[in-house]
């Protein structure tokens, strides 16, 4: 559905490599979370794992030489905007209750008891993504998309 939108490998191409590979990753796993929370019960699947991909590759970057962190970005960039280009619906805007800060690991350790309890992989992947990306930028976005995807907003 991406390589039908105009152009969207143009987009790609036009990345530039990251001064902070780290810090990149963690954008696009919160912009598939962003697309996400927007389009949410819409191809959540391929947009849960846009956050998934971006949070595992940047976990890999330690054991990588340079020229294989920047395949994986490469390949991580592509995926992830052929996920939100498909499947983000930017004109809906959710009304989402505000998480109040503070409050925030405690929802995050109901979401994880939940999210295991579901047995689902995916599920887990997930809420071991959201809180990590959490936990790195500080953003209530992972919180807000793992929530809607586990059905507890």
């Amino acid at each position: 559905m991406a390589m039908d939108e105009p152009g969207v490998f143009d987009l790609v191409a036009s990345a530039r490599p990251a001064e902070d590979l780290p810090a990149a990753f963690d954008r696009l796993a919160l912009a598939a979370c962003a697309a996400q929370v927007r389009n949410t019960g819409l191809n959540n699947f391929a947009l849960l794992h846009g956050v998934t991909v971006s949070m595992m590759a940047a976990e890999l970057l330690p054991y990588l030489h340079e020229a294989a962190q920047r395949r994986l970005e490469s390949a991580v960039i592509g995926f992830v905007v052929a996920a939100v280009v498909a499947f983000d619906d930017n004109s809906v805007s959710p009304d989402l209750p505000k998480i109040e800060a503070g409050s925030e690991l405690d929802i995050l350790h109901g979401l994880a008891q939940k999210a295991a309890a579901g047995l689902n992989d995916h599920d887990i992947k997930f809420a071991d993504a959201c809180t990590r990306l959490y936990k790195r930028t500080g953003s209530s976005l992972p919180i807000q998309a793992l929530a809607l995807n586990l059905g507890a907003l």
